[in-house]
């Protein structure tokens, strides 16, 4: 028992090290020249009735809440269940107010969810106020059969997105050079039409990617209207390292290639249960050694 209290120990150690590190920072965005309400006015009882709204109707699958002029919508990662997603929406709502007490648009964007809100005239400028980034350090030394091979990509699946008309959601993978493969996910918000989702992607946010992360081996972009997040598994980087960048590795495979795709829940007692959820998370975004190393831990603990 004392010796594998030694191995368990070892073992979260190492996890802790791997899960310790944020896959992606929250991003909470007060639109300043929107302009500001005053306390107890119309806009604030609209803005809250909007938000109550789309806190009840995210239950049903319906990403959108009005009142009076105020326009609310969310959407969630497009492998979420309706409840998860509904989780995520409604523990957003009350952090997206709190931090955006007074302006007449705002915007939160979080690891598996985005809730925005504003005049129903305005909130549907999806493409002019809010940008963001994300970017490996990592290069790879194949920067132009990457890049190919990325507008490749995101034409397939971009137009592979907008035939999913309920929540325009797509991921794939495409190798390029001699051993790498490109993985990638994308999706707009519901409230878009199919050319405007197309014209988010393929235009909006392809083009801030070209320009802010050419080369690098893991980047992920996003606006009001849409996202796309994409790592390259590259063996020639120009560290030296294989596979770039692990916080956006962790979104990728969080987004597109969900942990009970690659290991099923098993049937095991209580007692090991938080266990075999950390091993499913390393699943998700460890190397294959340590996915190895944590499937010989999880037989060791329940055996």
């Amino acid at each position: 028992m004392k010796m594998k209290s030694i191995i368990l120990l070892l073992f979260l150690g190492q996890a802790t090290l791997i899960m310790s590190e944020p896959l992606y920072a929250d991003i909470f965005r007060c639109k300043k020249d929107s302009g500001s309400f005053l306390a107890n006015s119309q806009y604030e009882k609209d803005l809250k009735t909007a938000m109550d709204r789309l806190s009840v109707s995210v239950k049903n699958g319906i990403h959108v809440g009005r009142a009076g002029v105020v326009f609310a919508l969310c959407f969630c990662a497009g492998y979420l269940k309706t409840g998860d997603c509904a989780s995520c929406v409604n523990n957003t709502i009350p952090l997206l107010l709190k931090s955006c007490p007074k302006q007449n648009q705002a915007l939160a964007w979080r690891s598996k969810c985005m809730v925005q809100y504003g005049l129903e005239n305005n909130v549907g400028d999806f493409d002019s106020w809010f940008v963001a980034h994300e970017t490996s350090d990592n290069k790879t030394k194949d920067v132009q059969g990457l890049e190919k091979t990325m507008k490749v990509l995101v034409d397939k699946l971009s137009n592979e997105a907008v035939t999913k008309t309920n929540y325009y959601y797509a991921y794939g993978t495409m190798p390029y050079g001699s051993r790498q493969t490109l993985f990638m996910v994308m999706q707009c918000i519901s409230v878009l039409k199919q050319e405007e989702c197309l014209n988010c992607l393929q235009v909006r946010v392809y083009g801030e990617m070209k320009r802010c992360c050419s080369g690098a081996t893991a980047a992920a972009t996003i606006t009001t209207g849409c996202y796309m997040r994409c790592y390259g598994q590259d063996t020639g980087t120009s560290s030296g390292q294989a596979g770039g960048d692990s916080r956006l590795k962790g979104v990728i495979r969080s987004h597109g290639w969900r942990s009970s795709d690659m290991m099923n829940e098993p049937n095991t007692p209580l007692r090991s249960f938080r266990y075999v959820k950390l091993v499913k998370q390393c699943f998700v975004c460890c190397s294959q050694s340590l996915k190895l190393q944590y499937y010989v831990l999880l037989l060791f603990l329940v055996g």
